[in-house]
Parts: C-alpha cells; sequence; structure tokens
C-alpha cells in the first residue's frame, strides 16, 4: 500500500495489502481502510485505468518515469536562481577548460592577489610577471589594465563598435553580449569572443609566470583567429574565410539564414468522414486551455468546442483537447474520424511511437481504446492548418465552462479563419533553420 499505509492506525491492518485489494469491479473500495474523508476523496478521484495491466513502479519526479540520479537531485537541492552571466559562459563551441576558468573567474577564485586577501586575509604584494612597470597581480589589471589586455579588447572590440575602458570585466562581458545579433551565428561569435580572450590571457600569464616564455600580441590574436574561423567554418564550410578580423566579423553579420517554406491548407475529406482538429495552449500564468472542432466533408463545421481545463502542461491540454474531439464522435455514432493535432509529440504518443508520460498515461490510453472501436486516423498537421481550434482555444481564456458551438454561433476570432478554410485559403508555414545560411 505505500505511504497510505503508515496512516492507518488499525492493529490488525495488513501491512502486506496490495492495491488491488481495494479495488471491487472496477471502483475504489476504501471504506475499510477508515481514511479520513479527504484522503477518501482523493483516492476515488484517481482513474483506476486498466486493470489488466501489470502494475509498475513510476518515478513521479522523472517524466520518463524511471529513476535517476540526476531527478534526485533536481528533486532534494535547494535550487538558486541561475545566473545571467554563469549562464552565458556556457557554450557547445567552448571547450570545458574555458568554461571552467571563467567559472573560477566570477567566482573569483583565481589566484591573485585580491582574490586570496579576500578570502583568506592574506595580503600578497606579488607584482605583474607580464609589466616592464611595478604593478599588483591582480585580476582586474591582467583581464583588463595589463598591455596585453588592452591590445586583445581593442583589436577585437572596435569592429564590434566595444572600444577599451578601464570597467570590470562583468561589464565587457555584457557589452559584448547586449550587441543585438543579426543571426545565429553573429550570436554565438558575440557570446564566445570575449571568454575566448580571457582564455588566451590567462594562458599567456602562465606561460610567463612558469614558463618563463615571452607573450607576443601577434601570436596571441593569431590563436583566437584561428578558433573563430573553425567555428564559423563550421556553420558555413562553403566559404573561404578571412584570418584578418574585420574581413570575418562583417561577412558573419551579413549571412542571411536559411528559411524553409511549405504551403499548408486545411484539406477537405472524402464522403462519409468526418475530421476533427484540436488544439491545447497555456497562458503565461500556466492555465491551459482546449479547443476544436468537428466538419464533414465539405468543411462545414457540426460541432466547435472551447473550455478551460486548470494548471496543466502544453502536451497535457493538447492531449485532453484530443480525447474532448473524440469522445464527442464516438458518442455521436461517427465511425470514420480523421483526427488532426498541431503538436507532433502528443500525435506520435497516440500512434505508439514515443514514450508517454506518466501523467499522461490514462488520457492516451482512452484515445487509443477509442481509435481502435471506429476507424480513426491520427495525423499530425501545421499551426497555420489548424487557426479554427487554435482561436477557440485562446478565446476559452475567460469561459471556464465548456461551450459548445455551431458554425452559425462561432466566437468572432474563430469565424475569420473558418471562412478563409471554407475557400480553401492557403497559409505559408515557415521556419528559421539554424546554422544554416543562404
Amino acid at each position: 500500500m505505500g505511504d497510505v499505509a503508515q496512516i492507518i492506525h488499525k492493529n490488525d491492518f495488513n501491512y502486506d495489502q496490495i492495491v488491488s485489494d481495494v479495488i471491487t469491479d472496477g471502483n475504489w473500495d476504501v471504506n475499510h481502510l477508515q481514511l479520513h474523508e479527504y484522503l477518501a476523496e482523493h483516492i476515488n478521484s484517481i482513474d483506476i485505468g486498466n486493470q489488466d495491466l501489470t502494475d509498475t513502479p513510476i518515478w513521479m519526479p522523472n517524466s520518463n518515469d524511471t529513476f535517476s540520479t540526476a531527478s534526485a537531485w533536481r528533486h532534494i537541492r535547494q535550487k538558486n536562481e541561475v545566473s545571467y552571466f554563469l549562464k552565458k559562459i556556457w557554450h557547445k563551441h567552448l571547450p570545458f577548460k574555458m568554461t571552467f576558468l571563467m567559472w573560477r573567474f566570477l567566482k573569483r577564485n583565481l589566484p591573485f592577489n585580491d582574490t586570496i586577501a579576500s578570502r583568506f586575509g592574506i595580503d600578497s604584494d606579488a607584482r605583474c610577471f607580464c609589466c616592464p612597470i611595478d604593478q599588483r597581480d591582480t585580476m582586474h589589471h591582467t583581464f583588463i589594465g595589463e598591455k596585453l589586455a588592452k591590445q586583445m579588447l581593442n583589436f577585437f572590440g572596435n569592429p564590434v563598435g566595444i572600444s577599451w575602458e578601464d570597467i570590470p570585466i562583468k561589464c565587457v562581458l555584457q557589452k559584448w553580449w547586449n550587441i543585438k545579433p543579426k543571426n545565429s551565428l553573429h550570436q554565438t561569435i558575440l557570446q564566445i569572443t570575449p571568454l575566448i580572450i580571457c582564455w588566451e590571457i590567462w594562458k599567456a600569464r602562465c606561460s610567463v609566470i612558469y614558463g618563463g616564455n615571452k607573450c607576443y600580441t601577434k601570436q596571441i590574436q593569431y590563436k583566437i583567429l584561428s578558433y573563430l574561423k573553425w567555428i564559423v567554418s563550421k556553420a558555413k564550410s562553403n566559404t573561404e574565410w578571412s584570418y584578418r578580423w574585420e574581413n570575418m566579423y562583417q561577412p558573419v553579420m551579413g549571412l542571411i539564414p536559411k528559411i524553409e517554406c511549405i504551403v499548408v491548407k486545411w484539406l477537405k475529406l472524402s464522403e462519409n468522414w468526418v475530421k476533427i482538429n484540436t488544439d491545447g495552449s497555456k497562458d503565461a500564468n500556466g492555465r491551459a486551455e482546449i479547443g476544436g472542432n468537428c466538419r464533414d466533408h465539405r468543411g462545414i463545421i457540426i460541432m466547435a468546442f472551447a473550455r478551460t481545463v486548470g494548471m496543466d502542461t502544453s502536451n497535457m491540454a493538447e492531449a485532453k483537447a484530443a480525447l474532448n474531439g473524440l469522445e464527442w464522435c464516438y458518442r455521436n455514432g461517427h465511425s470514420n474520424v480523421i483526427l488532426e493535432c498541431d503538436s507532433k509529440i502528443v500525435v506520435e504518443m497516440i500512434k505508439g511511437n514515443y514514450h508517454i508520460p506518466w501523467q499522461m498515461k490514462n488520457i492516451i490510453t482512452h484515445i487509443q481504446n477509442i481509435s481502435s472501436t471506429i476507424t480513426c486516423e491520427v495525423r499530425h498537421c501545421y499551426r497555420e492548418a489548424n487557426q479554427v481550434a487554435d482561436a477557440l482555444a485562446k478565446w476559452s481564456i475567460t469561459n471556464e465552462n465548456l461551450n459548445i458551438f455551431a458554425h452559425a454561433h462561432l466566437p468572432s476570432r474563430a469565424n475569420g479563419p473558418y471562412r478563409l478554410d471554407l475557400i480553401q485559403m492557403e497559409s505559408l508555414w515557415h521556419k528559421q533553420r539554424k546554422n544554416s545560411f543562404v
């Protein structure tokens, strides 16, 4: 019985009792457990599901039902707010060593005079090894004030529109990251370039201190440019990229993303068939709404519905909308049905091609059971071909009760898309391909 057994105060209670022992004729029978009324009501509200299936344990904190140490850690830990700077230093094109250096930098865990003094109270008077003049070895001096840092920040910052200033390094990073990107590759360059500069400055400093080497400005510039050239070449390999920073940065800004376009429309169907189009959405407050409509072979709406379903996920709202529409068709004797949703994930769940989260298992199983008793074809459609259902779902934000409409009484926001569907007006579905350019 799990946790329920711990709150039942009966000396003669069998703690090895299983859940099936409190199910009678397909319904919960919790009277003999002597539970509090609110617990009994809660148990009775739970859908038992298919009793012929083997009971399996599920790990509720994870959406895929299975236990993982990562999900257990997320469940028990005290999660802090995500830091803007710590989030931006992670990027798939940056090796871990660069990100780890910046993490230590932002946490002030690098061995400099100022960090040692602030953490341990030891005031060291070590001098900068890279400067010909006598300067204290601090983080700000190394990454901002030192001659090499000024040269690197000016060399890479001037073409971008960022001139060197004696300001904290966080402000320098924010200047780079606040520039509005022209495309995804431009955004990547703006995000990682200052991080690569910091990495190469740190390497040069360590090379002088621990290797007794000299640092050459041109050599460090070439290392940074080589890394950036490798990144832009991965995104657009059919272009010969220059090793000059200005000749690399300006073409990156001018890249035009590839846009994939498909002409879509609501498709009519054969006689003796009906089509259900459903949609679910979630507003900014987390409240979910559903909407849908059923049409005949001419495209005339037989029935349309809209309602809110409380606080829920988008996928759950999509599934509830599909179930609502399919149940109506089943009750009203429609045996040849096409179900169209604009959620690819929910469609694949219904078809059995995608893992069903435990929270959605009963709803998806119910949809599958109805589909198996009639001739039902489940399809995915683009949002542009599902605008009536989308408009109905958004209309239901202020209407908690289930609303049923005929085609003559549709809400005004759904009436326009409906009329366009009747005349088979085409729409253009488009999607910008990330890191793919003309």
